[in-house]
């Protein structure tokens, strides 16, 4: 049982393997804020933001996944009625490039082994990700995680529709300085700006749109086969 149940595994890493499906695509959408100077508010200030995608399907429901986005992030402390800001009155614009590597599960076997009650599914993302701001020269770690529904078109072109935030280590993306003076007088723009370790957020929603290309025929006897 155990030299059967051995070989099965073996016999089905050699077919993933040798069953590569890679995707390439871009992604259109929108980006937005989450700081000292807006607190909880989502969706607001939203800026285009524009980049690309591979894709490597391991079987029917694990992917790998990097992405490349250019997003813009701006804010404005007059956007908000809070009388700590309205006397800070700052405002920013961010323009950051970021690199991403995920992993996608999808909760329905994908529709390229033919079966077409599953030309959609739900999934999510998780990963590592590493974004620069050329303007500032700042860059951080974060952490990705998403949601979306996967929309196969045909065996080849397939429909993101995905949302997700962006939770980092860095409190720089709204150019606050983190300034903690000894003077405690009335507030003035000399004093404190920002909350140093309430780190930024920023969100991404969007369309990504791909398409795969098979090298074989054969996938794992467990998850079906691909035709193209």
């Amino acid at each position: 049982m155990r030299k059967s149940l051995l070989f099965f595994v073996i016999l089905c890493l050699a077919k993933l393997t040798s069953a590569q499906i890679y995707e390439f695509g871009g992604f259109g959408g929108g980006a937005y804020y989450m700081g000292d100077i807006n607190p909880e508010k989502h969706f607001y200030s939203i800026n285009f933001s524009m980049g690309a995608l591979y894709r490597y399907q391991l079987h029917s429901r694990l992917s790998f996944r990097f992405d490349f986005i250019n997003a813009k992030l701006s804010g404005d402390d007059t956007d908000f009625d809070n009388p700590y800001q309205n006397i800070r009155n700052e405002s920013f614009t961010t323009n950051l490039y970021e690199l991403t590597g995920n992993v996608e599960f999808d909760y329905f076997p994908s529709s390229y082994e033919g079966n077409s009650n599953y030309s959609l599914t739900p999934y999510t993302i998780a990963g590592l990700g590493f974004f620069y701001v050329p303007d500032i020269s700042d860059y951080s770690l974060f952490i990705p995680v998403g949601t979306g529904f996967k929309f196969y078109v045909n065996k080849h072109w397939t429909i993101n529709l995905e949302w997700n935030f962006r939770f980092g280590f860095d409190d720089q993306l709204d150019k606050l300085k983190n300034d903690y003076p000894d003077n405690t007088a009335e507030f003035n723009n000399t004093l404190q700006q920002t909350f140093e370790k309430n780190n930024d957020i920023y969100s991404l929603f969007g369309m990504y749109i791909t398409y795969r290309l098979f090298t074989n025929n054969s996938v794992c006897p467990a998850y079906g086969r691909i035709n193209n």
